[in-house]
């Protein structure tokens, strides 16, 4: 494929125009009204609207990207059964969860759970949400990488360094305030460019929406048309996928700092009634586009399977500008996910090591963003080098998801029951091991359970020890809500 310069450079300036327009207005915004830089926490004043934004679009990745579009060529509308589990956690993000850590003054997901079950945690809770979030992250690079490669034709190693370095100016410049209004402008922008490709797919595809319908039906696959799909749809993809999505964003670090940087606790409440349709819509979106795609006749367009013929598709019936504009945004939505989680992983290194284990006492908020700075800077150094050796591991996502599940079991088991340490560690080595195990070998095939079942798997087991281990520690602690309102009075003083 010969290289489109005008799609690569559009797409690219596009990303680098608003993220630096955006953080060069923080910075005469700080200025202007004498405002201290806080990298991480915003000053703990992001408003609702904001809020909602950056939790729709950090949740929009490269899952939604090429995943949706390309899995819907094997589950066809059953495939937003990703997105409907994952709009419901955002109620468990931003009507319990969040305001929680909002409430408490948490900073990090690993001081919250050494809050419930003690510091031996903070550890192991820092090691498997770094691993989680940076294993994230390198599926988001060879994401931007590949999205610029199928739609402009240069190597994807390019694509994955310039979506490396777009990445890090995304967050490195004012932190999770910069990612929280760049997100605003880019959720804007991003529905309008969604309105517009439909009217023109509409107008330009071959016999019009009716021809989609025709070909599902036409060939014996309507059942492709239908969220429930079949038996084996059903039990190879829709139950594992909406388990890991439900209970993965309501307990990972990218989401909880969201919340953290809110004014308050009902500013995180609001932010429900926004998140949900703009994550959902555009959701609705990218399944559509994957159905469309594959209808398709070789003698219009000859496209590949998957994410990259709906990528190619638009390439071939949009105006050149509206394709610059909604490859634009996709990119934008991918590198959101890439910001989030790198300065996730890298506040988790600053707070949970570098300060917990090495500092003589508390970083400055300076010290803060000098170091999480840094940090961003080596990670992304690390996360493109490997996405660009590293085969496509696209597939990979939702295993990824099913490793915080324990955690959220073990979240609400300490918030409402009991505490229990010995229980929490048991719980969670039980289930992290035994997933190990699973991935390994054919016993999940064997149960007939084959496909993305690993998160039910985690959560059966989770309830069952989590429970169970709690309920026999004759020693556990009252839970920490019941903490919390014997001392309101403290912990409402993170508020301020």
């Amino acid at each position: 494929m010969a290289i489109n310069w005008t799609l690569a450079i559009g797409i690219t300036l596009y990303n680098l125009v608003v993220v630096l327009a955006v953080g060069y207005w923080i910075k005469v915004r700080e200025k202007k009204h004498n405002e201290q830089e806080d990298f991480i926490l915003s000053g703990r004043n992001l408003p609702w609207y904001v809020i909602a934004a950056t939790n729709a679009l950090t949740c929009i990745g490269g899952g939604h990207i090429l995943g949706l579009a390309g899995q819907t060529w094997y589950t066809g509308m059953a495939t937003v059964w990703f997105s409907i589990s994952q709009n419901i956690s955002f109620f468990l993000i931003m009507m319990y969860v969040g305001p929680w850590f909002r409430r408490m003054g948490f900073v990090t997901v690993s001081g919250m759970f050494t809050a419930l079950f003690g510091p031996v945690v903070r550890p192991l809770i820092t090691a498997v949400s770094v691993g989680a979030c940076l294993g994230i992250v390198t599926l988001e690079t060879q994401g931007v990488g590949a999205v610029v490669s199928i739609v402009s034709g240069v190597p994807m190693w390019q694509g994955a360094v310039a979506g490396g370095i777009i990445g890090m100016l995304y967050v490195i410049i004012a932190g999770t305030k910069e990612v929280g209004w760049v997100n605003l402008v880019n959720a804007t922008l991003m529905y309008i460019a969604v309105i517009l490709t439909l009217i023109f797919l509409g107008i330009r595809l071959p016999g019009g929406w009716a021809a989609v319908n025709e070909y599902y039906v036409g060939r014996g696959q309507d059942y492709l048309l239908t969220i429930l799909g079949n038996h084996d749809i059903l039990r190879t993809y829709i139950i594992g996928t909406s388990v890991a999505s439900l209970f993965y964003n309501p307990i990972v670090q990218q989401c909880a700092q969201i919340s953290g940087a809110a004014r308050n606790s009902n500013h995180i409440k609001k932010a429900v009634l926004l998140a949900v349709p703009l994550n959902f819509m555009f959701s609705g979106f990218m399944v559509g586009l994957g159905m469309i795609a594959r209808t398709l006749p070789e003698s219009i367009v000859a496209i590949p399977a998957g994410g990259p013929g709906m990528m190619l598709m638009l390439v071939h019936f949009l105006p050149t500008w509206l394709c610059i504009w909604i490859i634009g945004v996709f990119l934008a939505a991918l590198l959101s996910t890439w910001a989030m989680l790198t300065l996730a992983s890298a506040v988790h290194i600053v707070k949970d090591i570098a300060e917990e284990y090495f500092a003589k006492e508390k970083f400055t908020i300076k010290q803060e963003g000098t170091y999480t700075r840094v940090t961003i800077f080596l990670l992304t150094i690390l996360c493109t080098s490997i996405a660009t050796f590293l085969p496509p591991v696209r597939a990979a996502i939702v295993w990824a998801f099913s490793w915080t599940t324990p955690m959220f079991v073990m979240f609400v088991v300490g918030m409402h029951y009991k505490r229990s340490t010995w229980a929490c560690l048991w719980t969670w080595g039980i289930a992290w091991v035994g997933n190990m195990i699973l991935t390994v070998t054919p016993i999940l095939a064997m149960l007939n359970l084959e496909g993305n079942n690993h998160a039910l798997y985690m959560f059966l087991v989770s309830l069952v020890f989590g429970y169970g281990l709690t309920a026999y520690d004759k020693e556990a602690k009252p839970p920490l809500v019941k903490l919390y309102k014997e001392n309101r009075g403290a912990y409402d003083a993170a508020k301020a």
